[in-house]
Formats: C-alpha cells, structure tokens, sequence
C-alpha cells in the first residue's frame, strides 16, 4: 500500500489514533488563525471586509488551503467515527475492558456526539458565511461579508445553534488535547496533568472567545445606514429605495389600494 494509502485508510488502531491527533492539533491551529481574523469584526466593516479582501488577493493559494482545510476537518470527521465505531462493537464483548477503564468523563463520552453536532454546524457556518459571501455588496464592487454576518448574528436561533456548537467544541477539546498527547506518546503523569489542563484552558477559551461574536453583535442591532464609518450595501440600499417608492405612491391621493 502506498503512503497516500496508508495515511487515508490506517489499518491498526494506533495509526488511526496518531492520525486523528495528528489532523486535531492541526485543526486547534487553525481555530487560533481563524479566532485571530474574526476580531476584525469588532474593528468595523471597513477593517473586517479589508481583512477579506487581503486573504483573497492571494488568488488560487486561498482556495488550495480552504480545500485542504476542509479535507483535514472530513478526514479528523471520518476517523472519529470510525474510532467510534470501533470501539463500541469491541466493548459490546469486552465488560472487564470497560469495567477496567470506567465510565469516563462527560467530555470523552460525549466526544461521537459533540463531534457530529460540530460537523453539522460546519457545513451551515460555510454555506451561510463562505457560499453566500457575495450576496451583498458595496459601490466599490467588494463583497460585503461583514454586514452578512452581523445580519445572520441577528437570528436568535442561529446564534442559539452558534453557541451550543462551540459548548460541544470546548467539550472536544478537553478530553482531545490530552488524549493527542496520550497518543503521540507523552504518558508521563506530569505530561498528563498537564495536557488536561491545557486542554480545558482551550476549551474555556475557544468556547467564550467565539461565542462573543453573534453575542455582541445579537445586542448591538443590525447596521444603521448612515452610521460613520458604516457603508451600507448596494441591494439594501436598492431594496430600501424601492420600499419608500412603493409607499410613498401608495401615500398619493387618488392612488388606488392594492387589492388581495
């Protein structure tokens, strides 16, 4: 088998376990990339949509690394289950084994199901905020990705949905961390304490830090148009425009109601 081969299809369970905490590691990097950029938002429009516009003037390099960030987040997806799988149909004939490791913690239960919300929530953030980026825009021709998501951030069921995917992400966490360095070989206990402690430092921080974004942005209200430093898009402009045309027609005498 070729090594392309063995990396996409591991046989034994240790390969399996590295490569999952191989992908993991790789993807809390990625969190703390993504968590750096979205704080723009709270610099306003012009600083959020620049920072947009400078990842994409990178061209073909952007949309190589969000395919290869997207095959890492299905390949982590896809070996966690079936990890999980695993593991289920061998402790359904091993009670001593689960006798012997416990009952475990609510994060390492909770890991098939935190993992599956997650991956859920990942396919509703990309279409919401990658596929319909361009749904606005402003006079300059740029798309406004900023004012698509204080917009979406105003959807009190999606910002409920939000918030519980990063609970179930800060449960990840807590147990993954520890259990990567477990894997990678660090079993010495000081290495242990210190790979739970790690792991809920990240879990608590990833959890708050990504949940203040459709928190503040729910309480702060959608833009206003005409607010400094705030430009508002050209089809809500137009849409706005067209609305006070209708009404102020509908507004003239000897204009006839509209009938239903």
């Amino acid at each position: 088998m070729s090594i392309v081969g063995m990396i996409a299809f591991p046989t034994s369970s240790v390969a399996r376990k590295l490569l999952i905490a191989i992908s993991g590691l790789l993807i809390i990097g990625f969190l703390f990339f993504h968590l750096a950029g979205n704080l723009y938002l709270f610099q306003g429009q012009a600083a959020f949509n620049g920072y947009v516009q400078k990842l994409e003037s990178f061209g073909w390099l952007i949309y190589m690394g969000e395919a290869a960030l997207g095959a890492l987040f299905l390949y982590h997806a896809v070996q966690g289950i079936r990890i999980a799988m695993l593991n289920s149909a061998a402790r359904k004939h091993s009670y001593a084994e689960k006798q012997r490791l416990g009952k475990g913690s609510l994060a390492s239960l909770s890991m098939p199901i935190s993992g599956t919300i997650i991956l859920i929530f990942l396919i509703i953030h990309i279409w919401n905020f990658r596929l319909q980026k361009d749904s606005l825009h402003l006079e300059s021709g740029h798309a406004d990705l900023y004012t698509v998501v204080v917009n979406t951030f105003q959807n009190p069921a999606y910002v409920c949905l939000y918030i519980v995917a990063m609970l179930c992400v800060g449960l990840h966490l807590a147990h993954a961390f520890q259990s990567s360095l477990r894997t990678l070989g660090l079993t010495q206990p000081s290495w242990l304490n210190l790979g739970r402690q790690v792991g809920l430092g990240l879990a608590v921080f990833f959890t708050v830090s990504f949940s203040a974004f459709p928190v503040y942005f729910l309480a702060q209200g959608t833009p206003t148009p005409g607010v400094k430093g705030y430009e508002t898009p050209i089809e809500i402009q137009n849409e706005a425009d067209l609305v006070r045309d209708v009404e102020h027609k509908l507004g003239q005498p000897g204009t006839p109601a509209p009938t239903h």
